[in-house]
């Protein structure tokens, strides 16, 4: 689950792209946009390293997605979203590497 959340991350930069994009358009628009992709990234962060996602649902709760919606109104609080959840997935990320049930990738050679 972490490899494939980590492939879903790799589309941060272009998602950040297009919203920047749509910044200098309608504010609506760019919030429709902008609070499903601070959502998703909200729980991508939530599901990383979590053993409970193969015991039942794992959400992000309902005021952190109730601040995504009155805080994403703008570029800089989207950023602010983004980077907030992609701080605490690095150190997720460290200690799951630490931990006892990490397995390194093999090399290909």
């Amino acid at each position: 689950l972490n490899h494939m959340i980590c492939d879903a991350l790799e589309k941060v930069p272009s998602s950040l792209t297009y919203l920047g994009l749509l910044e200098d358009g309608s504010n609506q628009v760019m919030r429709f946009c902008a609070i499903p992709q601070a959502m998703a990234i909200a729980t991508l962060e939530k599901l990383y390293a979590n053993p409970l996602v193969f015991k039942g649902v794992v959400k992000i709760w309902k005021p952190t997605a109730a601040r995504i919606v009155v805080e994403t109104g703008s570029m800089a609080g989207i950023k602010a979203w983004f980077l907030a959840c992609t701080k605490e997935l690095q150190s997720k990320t460290k200690a799951w590497q630490k931990s006892k049930y990490f397995l390194p990738e093999k090399s290909a050679a």
